[in-house]
């Protein structure tokens, strides 16, 4: 089932940047709330799209990190998430759900937060969301 990513981040961002001029807020719901509609087959997009720039070793930190706490923290933090991240596979007890199908979850929490992990993923579905769709053509 699809759903709306941070929609209630994505529209407080969105009321805090009126007044800026030159921005772009991407509305990608049906509902005419600002935020990306994410589905399980985006986060696989996601995961994979952060897998083929890690290989091509197109991911980098730049200098400085601009962020509201330590940078050095942010990197630690973010690798360790990166370790953490992976495929689980939910296999059901054929016994008890002799039909059930097996579920495919991209996360990192067994191992605690992975929220800065899975924003460097969807930063990458955004670019190529905002660079694909006609209607933020005006911006690009």
């Amino acid at each position: 089932m699809p759903f709306t990513f941070f929609s209630q981040e994505s529209s407080h961002i969105a009321r805090f940047l009126e007044p800026v001029l030159a921005k772009c807020i991407m509305y990608e719901t049906s509902s005419g709330t600002p935020g990306m509609l994410t589905t399980h087959d985006s986060k696989e997009v996601m995961h994979s799209q952060l897998n083929d720039k890690l290989r091509e070793r197109a991911v980098r930190f730049v200098e400085p990190l601009v962020c509201s706490t330590d940078a050095q923290l942010i990197k630690k933090h973010l690798l360790q998430q990166m370790r953490n991240y992976s495929l689980i596979i939910d296999i059901p007890d054929k016994m008890s759900q002799p039909f059930g199908k097996s579920k495919r979850t991209y996360s990192g929490k067994a191992c605690g937060n992975d929220d800065l992990i899975v924003m460097l993923q969807f930063n990458l579905l955004a670019y190529r969301r905002f660079f694909s769709n006609t209607k933020y053509k005006a911006w690009w």
